[in-house]
């Protein structure tokens, strides 16, 4: 199933953030710093991958946010601001935080196989519309039309 991994800090090298809002100088040094970082990662993904595709960053992207480790170690900043992405020099890594954000994603989306299917099903085709609730003791069924049961 899904495993947990747990990076260095030294694995980690900035964050793909909006500045706060602060003078004009300081604001064009921080988005520049901004720009330089996710430049740096970028460049540095590339330059050991292949193939950097916009789906695999949103896995990694959807993977941080979801770990525990990332959400405890910032969870003072996640109460009061909006959160802010690390981003790793390691390929490796971002490849395995990347898998398990798209497994993330399958299992949110409720499509991953490692789901069971559901257990009530419907035995007659009908329109899956629930207009009444109504359970027959007899036979054990629960009508939520005139033609469905389960």
């Amino acid at each position: 199933m899904l495993e947990r991994i747990q990076p260095k800090d030294s694995d980690w090298r900035g964050s793909a953030d909006i500045p706060e809002p602060s003078p004009v100088g300081s604001l064009a040094v921080g988005a520049i710093d901004n720009v330089l970082t996710v430049k740096e990662f970028i460049d540095g993904i590339i330059r050991e991958a292949e193939e950097l595709s916009p789906e695999k960053v949103f896995y990694y992207i959807y993977g941080v946010l979801y770990s525990n480790i990332y959400r405890k170690k910032y969870e003072e900043f996640l109460q009061i601001d909006f959160p802010r992405v690390p981003f790793t020099s390691d390929y490796q890594l971002f490849q395995k935080v990347s898998q398990l954000g798209k497994q993330l994603v399958k299992l949110h989306l409720l499509e991953s196989p490692l789901l069971s299917q559901p257990e009530a099903k419907y035995p007659a085709i009908g329109t899956d519309r629930v207009e009444m609730r109504e359970y027959q003791e007899k036979t054990g069924t629960v009508f939520i039309n005139s033609q469905q049961y389960f």
